[in-house]
């Protein structure tokens, strides 16, 4: 038995994320135990600054 295991702070177990009938993320699952650090960043086209003129 591995006693060094540590339970996670943040679970996330089947995520599913919708832009209308679009979807996006269909079953996104994480744990992230302490000590540890996760990112996830994308930014859409759509969000980006665009520039006018």
């Amino acid at each position: 038995m591995n006693t060094s295991f540590k339970a996670p702070v943040l679970a996330v177990d089947n995520v599913v994320k919708r832009f209308g009938k679009t979807i996006v993320v269909n079953g996104l699952s994480l744990d992230i135990r302490e000590n540890e650090f996760s990112r996830c960043s994308v930014r859409p086209a759509a969000a980006r600054p665009r520039c006018c003129g």
